[in-house]
């Protein structure tokens, strides 16, 4: 049977072939939506490694022409108390510019044995941990108990600790980091400080000294406040510093707000993706149900000839969908072969074979599922032909 229903594919093989390149065409489509959604689904579903609500992020402005490096010491600090003294703010911590969600990316190189391991990372005091709510695993944060040290105190992420020293001890190890000796005083989670959709990456943190004098440079005071904490707070806060501070002036960013532009920019591109796959799929659709009907109205004696010999509706109609799968099968295998030359050329790094295959799967199935809905009406309209009325004419 199988035999029979490919040869006749062959037979009609002009009118087929372009209904077997659109469903190819869809199925590479889909494939790659599949990718891109399940990807996002699983990446979305790790942890952050930090915590966004209730977090404001305070960007800092000043002119350095008018502002000397100790004033500027001095109003940061000024800042600092000031937010100390609002019971609406719970923690303060100060960061480099790349906050979470900010798009801002500094990178860096670790060298251990001779060997450079590419790293992002940022600066942060001894506040931002608690701030983002970081998860140490292994040692500790940065204190007070690194002020004065001889080595730069760096903490860094649990991918970049077994990217650097696999299943061995990281806590007490030392680096080369900015061209100075560095301890490793701490491990934290996975910092996925791109967002949901971006697998994590090897990170470390460097400390940050409220007393540094290079303080002025990083301008991002991060504020984790009460749930509740509204736009009227908000509004006194921005007061009060400039009424402390001369020449500055002040941005908050809520990181709930960051993030939520964040998921638009990322899901708005898949979504027209999506869009543009829904009308192939239609395109293929309304294809597949044209060219049926088609081939029915000129096959009703063929169709009148095996009713009368004694072929029941039943036969008739899977014989018609199991023609319309057959065509269905042609252009997925080759789609498939395809789709897996992904994984086998690694053409996007950080993405499991998994992923792929299971996009191939949710591939198949819709165009299956498309083929045979369109298959159903037209195959039930061939069940039905009467032999009489078939070979009437002929």
């Amino acid at each position: 049977m199988m035999r029979h229903t490919f040869k006749l594919i062959w037979n009609r093989r002009r009118t087929n072939f372009l209904i077997i390149l659109e469903m190819l065409l869809s199925f590479v489509v889909l494939f790659a939506v599949g990718s891109f959604i399940f990807l996002g689904i699983q990446s979305y579903r790790r942890p952050l490694g930090f915590s966004h609500e209730n977090v404001w992020v305070l960007h800092t402005n000043w002119d350095a022409n008018n502002v000397s490096e100790e004033e500027a010491k001095e109003t940061i600090r000024g800042i600092l108390n000031e937010c100390r003294t609002h019971a609406e703010i719970v923690s303060t911590g100060i960061s480099s510019t790349n906050t979470p969600y900010s798009g801002s990316t500094w990178s860096t190189a670790v060298t251990l044995g001779g060997q450079d391991h590419h790293t992002y990372y940022s600066y942060a005091d001894d506040g931002l941990a608690s701030t983002l709510g970081l998860s140490v695993l292994e040692g500790r944060w940065f204190s007070r108990d690194d002020d004065g040290a001889r080595l730069t105190p760096l903490v860094i992420t649990e991918k970049l600790r077994y990217d650097l020293f696999g299943d061995g001890l990281a806590v007490g190890q030392t680096v080369k980091y900015s061209d100075s000796d560095a301890v490793v005083i701490g491990v934290v989670a996975d910092y996925r400080f791109g967002g949901e959709f971006r697998s994590a990456e090897d990170y470390l943190f460097a400390r940050l000294n409220r007393e540094d004098p290079d303080l002025q440079w990083f301008g991002r005071i991060v504020l984790k406040v009460r749930p509740g904490t509204d736009v009227d707070f908000e509004e006194r806060l921005m007061q009060r510093l400039d009424q402390i501070t001369t020449g500055w002036s002040f941005q908050v960013d809520r990181m709930s707000d960051q993030r939520a532009a964040y998921m638009r920019d990322n899901v708005f591109p898949v979504a027209v993706f999506g869009v543009v796959a829904s009308f192939l799929i239609l395109n293929v659709a309304l294809g597949v149900f044209g060219v049926l009907w088609y081939s029915i109205n000129r096959r009703r004696a063929e169709i009148g000839l095996r009713r009368a010999v004694g072929a029941s509706a039943g036969h008739i109609s899977k014989q018609i969908l199991g023609e319309s799968l057959a065509m269905a099968t042609l252009g997925i295998a080759v789609g498939s072969v395809l789709a897996f030359q992904v994984p086998i050329l690694n053409l996007f790094s950080g993405v499991g074979t998994g992923i792929y295959f299971v996009a191939v799967v949710f591939a198949a199935a819709f165009i299956y599922l498309v083929v045979a809905l369109c298959a159903w009406y037209p195959s039930k309209l061939a069940a039905d032909i009467q032999p009489a009325v078939a070979l009437h004419g002929e």
